[in-house]
């Protein structure tokens, strides 16, 4: 299961190449496949990068969703209808195709940011606007840790 962490800043080039930083290519390799991962659209205005056995993972998930579920056919609709299997080219890039670039607003600067089970691409100023629109880290703490509580199983840990 591939792993990603950090927070690094690149450029993507007038053809939508960009590198991709070393450990996350590594973790990629490192994969059953080792070629062979995901790009789709996030939910915020990103793009969302996945390993193919957590894109397995991802689609799960999905096919645990009623299909009398409206909403949960909308949601799988953005995330499958945009998603492209990609591979790193020979110097080690990633290309993000056109409609993808636009839906993240990526020109030139890249924020890759990594979450885990897979890593986000943006746009430089988005992920600076997201970042200054978001709540307090300890609101979001509390919150996140508050959910966590009160849908753990009763009677287990505190």
């Amino acid at each position: 299961m591939a792993r990603f962490y950090g927070t690094y800043r690149y450029s993507a080039d007038t053809k939508g190449r960009m590198n991709v930083p070393a450990p996350y290519r590594k973790a990629i390799a490192d994969e059953p496949d080792g070629k062979t991962f995901w790009v789709t659209i996030g939910l915020e205005r990103c793009l969302k990068v996945y390993a193919q056995s957590d894109w397995d993972k991802l689609e799960s998930v999905f096919d645990s969703i009623p299909i009398f579920d409206e909403e949960g056919r909308a949601l799988a609709r953005e995330v499958f209808g945009h998603a492209r299997p990609e591979a790193f080219d020979k110097q080690g890039r990633i290309m993000l195709h056109k409609e993808l670039r636009e839906y993240a607003g990526i020109k030139k600067d890249v924020v890759i940011v990594g979450l885990r089970d897979h890593f986000e691409i943006w746009a430089a100023e988005e992920r600076e606007h997201a970042r200054k629109a978001a709540p307090p880290m300890n609101k979001i703490a509390q919150n996140t840790l508050k959910t966590i509580r009160d849908n753990r199983p009763k009677g287990e840990g505190a």
